[in-house]
């Protein structure tokens, strides 16, 4: 297992915000075969947590802050829906 950095998560990060695509999408497109999934820990996870979430209803990452205030983990658009 190889670790991610702290700026190679902020690329997962950057990259995977405004998409619905998904965690192993975003490390094969940016890293390509060498990294995969498995070498997330669970403090990356924790990180990339803090900063945005995939939202249950419609499948897209928001920032934090756009996460409605509900118990379901939805973005403001589709809480209000």
């Amino acid at each position: 297992m190889v670790e991610f950095t702290t700026e190679e998560i902020e690329q997962i990060i950057n990259y995977l915000q405004g998409t619905c695509k998904s965690i192993d999408d975003a490390i094969y497109d940016i890293f390509g075969e060498d990294r995969d999934i498995n070498d997330l820990s669970a403090g990356d996870y924790a990180s990339i947590d803090e900063r945005i979430f995939l939202c249950n209803t419609c499948g897209w990452w928001y920032e934090q802050g756009e996460m409605a205030e509900n118990d379901n983990w939805e973005c403001e658009g589709c809480a209000d829906d």
